[in-house]
């Protein structure tokens, strides 16, 4: 799933999904023609991540 897709899906922004690739909580595959793809574990991790950050837990 590219990260335009995940981003609906798990309502966070760009820079949120960046910011959580970083920190090492995601591990999204580079293809050859740069783009992220989020595999449905990534996307799993954002979901909860999300609802999390709603509850004010994170």
């Amino acid at each position: 799933m590219h990260i335009n897709e995940v981003c609906k899906e798990c309502n966070l922004t760009k820079k949120a999904i960046e910011y959580y690739g970083e920190q090492g909580l995601i591990n999204p595959t580079v293809k050859e023609n740069g783009y992220r793809y989020f595999s449905d574990t990534d996307v799993s991790k954002l979901k909860r991540i999300s609802i999390l950050r709603g509850l004010g837990n994170l």
